[in-house]
């Protein structure tokens, strides 16, 4: 389905382009009743490793309160949702709004509390981590971030293989996901995966984007830390470890198959510290 498919298909009109991915294009339209929403048009003819989030986001749009925007249309490649207009948890941090940290754990232990039926076809956490656990190291690659991968790397191991009350989980709940609508926070870009809650808030400990001072702080990370395992009432040592694991992961993933220097290793080993005394 092209736009013009999607446009004619959906009733939609005015197209105005807000963003283009890797994987998709989301247009900003409106319906026959004026609304304000949302296309977000995939350039496959699937929505590829986004359509395990994209399903557990229609079952999470059943309930009441609603953690996701309004859904109008699914389909292979297309999905038709609300246009939020207010910021994100991101944008709050970025501005200096500290409290987001605390907004965004008790947003992710409400999305724990949401009631699911079983959910099919999410994939394992294992099955991502292969990425990690398959990485080889360039010549030149930095003495401390071999070392560093390779600790994460066992860790990974490690806690993939102790894991307890395995659930549906966004899989990509951070700061920047998480929008302040009219009626209460939502999330966008799930991505779906079975694992641990420990897991769930592990990529938040490297975001937002844009607060490098914050993420590199160490006594600031390690309250952080203590807010999100607070809130899903997790253990705090798998969280900093899971925190660890999830850095190094999106590291191997940018450096497909041959880890070189990454402006991310300052980060990885801050997250290691804290893994080594929480």
């Amino acid at each position: 389905m092209d736009l013009h498919q999607a446009l004619t298909s959906f009733a939609l009109y005015e197209p105005c382009l807000l963003v283009k991915t890797g994987i998709a294009d989301l247009w900003r339209v409106r319906d026959s009743q004026q609304r304000d929403l949302v296309l977000k048009l995939y350039h496959s003819d699937d929505m590829g490793n986004e359509a395990p989030g994209v399903a557990l986001m229609q079952i999470w749009a059943q309930s009441n309160p609603r953690p996701v925007p309004h859904l109008y249309h699914v389909t292979r490649n297309a999905i038709v949702m609300d246009f939020i207009k207010a910021g994100t948890l991101g944008q709050a941090m970025r501005d200096g709004h500290w409290a987001a940290d605390e907004a965004l754990a008790t947003f992710a232990a409400d999305l724990h509390n949401v009631p699911l039926p079983p959910v099919v076809g999410l994939p394992a956490l294992s099955e991502w981590f292969h990425v990690l656990f398959q990485i080889t190291f360039a010549p030149d690659c930095p003495d401390g971030t071999k070392r560093d991968m390779r600790r994460a790397s066992e860790l990974a191991r490690g806690l993939l293989q102790s894991q307890s009350n395995i659930r549906p989980l966004h899989g990509d709940l951070h700061h920047d996901n998480v929008f302040c609508s009219d009626f209460g926070h939502v999330t966008i870009d799930a991505k779906g995966v079975l694992g641990e809650p420990a897991y769930e808030l592990a990529n938040a400990m490297r975001n937002p984007k844009g607060c490098a001072a914050r993420l590199y702080d160490k006594d600031l990370q390690i309250n952080r830390l203590d807010i999100f395992a607070r809130h899903l009432s997790v253990d705090r040592t798998r969280l900093a470890q899971w925190a660890a694991a999830k850095c190094a992961w999106s590291m191997a993933l940018r450096a497909k198959g041959t880890q070189k220097a990454d402006p991310e290793a300052d980060l990885l080993s801050l997250l290691l510290n804290l893994a080594d005394e929480a």
